[in-house]
C-alpha cells in the first residue's frame, strides 16, 4: 500500500515537471522567436525531451517545423533545406550529438551558411566557437549564425556569440563578438551589443584592411596592379579605359573607404570571350568563375546573364552610337554675310570678274588699233561691270555690241546668284534644321566613311557579327573601303576621330559620352549644332554593377551602393562621367550652296563672253573687209 502511494505521488511530480531538455527553449523563445522573428524551423536534435518540449513551443507559436533525429537515420541535408522553407527560416543544432560535424560540414560544402537561414548551435560542455566551428570552410560574410556556450565565469550563464568570417577564400580567420548573455537561473536575457544593421560600420561593415579580390578590364598592355589605381582615377578619357568603367570604379573606391577594405587586381584586356574549349575569357570570365569578389565595370543585363552573376546596381545608361555632322562643308565664317554662298564661289566669282575686266580692256585696245568708234573709258568700264554684278543698272548704255553683250550677260549671272544667294536664307529661314541619317542602314547608304571605337567589345562585335546589319557594316564600311595613309583607321581613339567628325565626312561608334566630352572642347557652336548621332548596333541598356553568383557580399553591396544613392555619390559621378550632348547655342545654321549648285549661271556667262568675242572677231572682220573695199 505504501509503494502504491509512492509510485503516485512520483508520477504526479513527473507530469506536474516534464523532463528537462539539453536546449533551453526560454532561450529559444527570448531570441530565436522574439529577436529573430522566424516563422519556420528545422531542429538537428538527439534527445527526446528537446524535440518535444520545442515542438509544443513551436505549435504553440504557429511556426512551421520539421526534424531530424541525427543517429537515427541517415539525413539527406538537401531534402531537408528543401525550397518549401520561406525565407525567415531557423535552424537549431545540438553539437553534443555524435555525427553532427558531418551534418555541419555537408552544411557548410552546400553553402547553407548564409543569410537565408539563421543558425543557432548549442554547444556542448567545454565547446567553444573557435575550435569547433573552425573547420568550415565556407562560414561566409553574410552567414547568420549564433553559437551558444558556457561562460568560463559563470556556469550558469550562457553567451550568445555571432560568428562569421570576411572571407575564407581569401584567407580570413573566423570572427566572433559575444552579443548578448543568458542567465539560466534567473531566465533573463541580455543583449550586450546590438548586431543590427549586421552591415553597418560598426558591426560587420569594418573589413580592418582585409583585402578583396576585383576584376578589372583595362584594354592596355602591360598594365601591373600599380597602374590600375592611376588609370581608373584619371580624369577625361584614358585610352583604353571605358568611362563607364571609370564611374563605376568610381562607386567601388567610394565603398572601399566606406567599409575599410583594399582591392587586389585581376587585370584582364577584354570583357567577355571564350576559348573553342569553353573556358570563359574576360573580366565576365573572371567573375563567373568566382575569381574576383567584385567587379570595376557594369555590364550589359543580358537575360542570359541573370543566372551567372548577381545584379546589384544599376544607374550609367550606356548609349552607344555614331557621332557624325551633317553639313555642306560650311567654313568657319558660318555667321557672315558669306555664308549663303560656299567658298569656291566667291573665288569663280572674282576670278570671272577680272576675266571679264581683261576681256574689256582686252576689246577696248582692239577698238583703239582697228580705230572703231566707241565710248566711256576703262574707268567707267569697271564701274558698269560692278553695277550689272550689284543689279543697280547701267548709264548710259554701251554702244557696241561687244560691251552690250557682257554686261547683259553679267546681269544674268547677278541674277542667278543672288536668287540662289537669299533662297539660301529664306530656306533656312522657313525650314527645319536638316537632320542628317536617322538610323544605322541610313548611314550605311550614305557617303559617310566609318570608324569605330578601339575597344574590346567592338572588335568582339565584328568578330562575332551575330546580326545581318554588324555583317554588312563589316563588308561595306569597313574592308570593303580603301583607306589612305591620312584616313582613320578601322580602330582608333576619341581625340583622333573628332578632326575627321568635325570634316562632316566620317561617323566615329563610340561610348556617346566619350563624344560628347571631346565635342565640347573642340566644336564651336555652329558645329555643335550640325551633330547628330544615330544608335542600333547595341541596345540601350542601364549598365549593372555585378557580383559572381550567390556572393557572400550581395548584401553588403546592396545596402552600400543604396547609400551612396541616398547621400547623393551616384548623381555627382553620372555629372563626372556621364557627359550630356552639348546645348545648341547658335540659333539656325545657314548651309552654303557650293559652286555645283551655281555652276549654271557661270556657264551663261561664259557662254555670253564667247558670243561677244565672236561678235568682236565678227565686226574685225567686217571692218578690215569694208576696209579693203574701199580701198580698192
Amino acid at each position: 500500500m505504501k509503494l502504491l502511494k509512492l509510485l503516485l505521488c512520483f508520477s504526479t511530480i513527473i507530469l506536474l515537471h516534464p523532463s528537462e531538455g539539453k536546449i533551453s527553449t526560454d532561450l529559444v523563445e527570448k531570441y530565436f522567436i522574439s529577436q529573430r522573428n522566424v516563422r519556420s524551423v528545422v531542429m538537428l536534435l538527439c534527445n527526446e525531451n528537446d524535440f518535444t518540449n520545442l515542438g509544443k513551443q513551436f505549435n504553440n507559436e504557429n511556426i512551421y517545423f520539421t526534424s531530424h533525429f541525427i543517429g537515427r537515420d541517415e539525413l539527406n541535408i538537401t531534402n531537408l533545406f528543401s525550397r518549401f522553407f520561406i525565407a525567415s527560416c531557423g535552424v537549431l543544432v545540438d553539437c553534443g550529438c555524435p555525427g553532427i560535424e558531418n551534418i555541419l560540414e555537408k552544411s557548410s560544402n552546400n553553402r547553407y551558411f548564409n543569410l537565408t537561414y539563421s543558425w543557432m548551435i548549442f554547444g556542448a560542455p567545454g565547446h567553444t566557437w573557435e575550435e569547433f566551428l573552425d573547420p568550415f570552410l565556407n562560414i561566409e560574410f553574410s552567414t547568420d549564425l549564433i553559437f551558444v556556450q558556457k561562460n568560463p565565469e559563470s556556469p550558469l550563464k550562457l553567451n550568445l556569440v555571432d560568428v562569421y568570417s570576411l572571407g575564407r577564400h581569401r584567407g580570413s580567420s573566423l570572427i566572433g563578438i559575444p552579443f548578448a548573455e543568458y542567465d539560466s537561473e534567473g531566465k533573463e536575457l541580455r543583449i550586450l551589443i546590438n548586431l543590427w544593421p549586421k552591415f553597418r560600420k560598426t558591426n560587420r561593415g569594418n573589413f580592418q584592411s582585409f583585402q578583396l579580390k576585383a576584376g578589372a578590364p583595362i584594354d592596355r598592355d602591360n598594365v601591373t596592379q600599380d597602374d590600375v589605381n592611376p588609370l581608373l582615377m584619371l580624369p577625361g578619357k584614358t585610352p583604353g579605359v571605358a568611362s563607364f568603367v571609370k564611374y563605376q570604379s568610381y562607386l567601388n573606391f567610394l565603398i572601399q573607404d566606406m567599409h575599410n577594405f583594399t582591392l587586389k587586381y585581376r587585370i584582364t584586356r577584354a570583357w567577355a570571350g571564350h576559348l573553342p574549349s569553353g573556358y570563359r575569357l574576360g573580366v565576365l570570365g573572371v567573375m563567373a568563375l568566382d575569381e574576383a569578389d567584385i567587379c570595376m565595370s557594369a555590364i550589359f543585363p543580358f537575360r542570359n546573364r541573370i543566372d551567372e552573376f548577381e545584379f546589384v546596381h544599376s544607374s550609367y545608361k550606356f548609349i552607344i552610337g555614331f557621332a557624325f555632322r551633317v553639313s555642306s562643308e560650311s567654313s568657319d565664317s558660318s555667321a557672315s554675310l558669306l555664308a549663303p554662298l560656299h567658298t569656291s564661289v566667291w573665288i569663280s566669282l572674282i576670278l570671272t570678274m577680272l576675266i571679264i575686266l581683261i576681256v574689256e580692256l582686252t576689246v577696248r585696245i582692239i577698238f583703239i588699233v582697228y580705230k572703231f568708234s566707241f565710248s566711256g573709258s576703262t574707268a567707267k568700264d569697271f564701274v558698269d561691270i560692278m553695277g550689272a554684278l550689284c543689279q543697280q543698272g547701267i548709264d548710259p548704255i554701251p554702244r557696241n555690241i561687244v560691251q552690250r553683250i557682257i554686261i547683259l550677260f553679267t546681269l544674268f549671272l547677278a541674277f542667278f546668284l543672288y536668287n540662289y544667294y537669299t533662297s539660301s536664307v529664306v530656306g533656312v529661314l522657313l525650314s527645319t534644321p536638316v537632320k542628317g541619317p536617322t538610323t544605322v542602314e541610313e548611314l550605311l547608304g550614305s557617303s559617310y566613311m566609318f570608324s569605330f571605337d578601339d575597344v574590346g567589345y567592338h572588335r568582339i562585335l565584328f568578330r562575332e557579327k551575330k546580326t545581318p546589319i554588324v555583317g554588312k557594316i563589316y563588308e561595306k564600311k569597313m574592308i570593303g573601303v580603301k583607306r589612305g595613309p591620312k584616313d582613320l583607321p578601322m580602330y582608333t581613339d576619341i581625340f583622333s576621330a573628332v578632326p575627321f567628325i568635325k570634316s562632316g565626312k566620317w561617323a566615329y561608334h563610340c561610348d556617346l559620352t566619350e563624344a560628347y566630352s571631346a565635342v565640347a572642347k573642340t566644336f564651336t557652336d555652329y558645329e555643335i549644332c550640325d551633330l547628330r548621332t544615330v544608335c542600333g548596333l547595341f541596345p540601350i541598356f542601364y549598365l549593372q554593377a555585378i557580383l559572381p553568383k550567390f556572393s557572400q557580399y550581395k548584401e553588403l553591396m546592396k545596402i552600400a551602393f543604396m547609400h551612396l544613392q541616398e547621400v547623393g555619390f551616384v548623381k555627382r559621378a553620372l555629372t563626372i562621367y556621364q557627359i550630356e550632348k552639348p546645348d545648341c547655342l547658335s540659333g539656325i545654321s545657314v548651309f552654303a550652296v557650293g559652286f555645283q549648285a551655281v555652276s549654271g549661271a557661270f556657264y551663261v556667262l561664259i557662254l555670253g563672253m564667247c558670243l561677244s568675242l565672236l561678235i568682236l572677231v565678227g565686226e574685225i572682220l567686217w571692218k578690215k573687209y569694208s576696209f579693203d573695199k574701199k580701198k580698192t
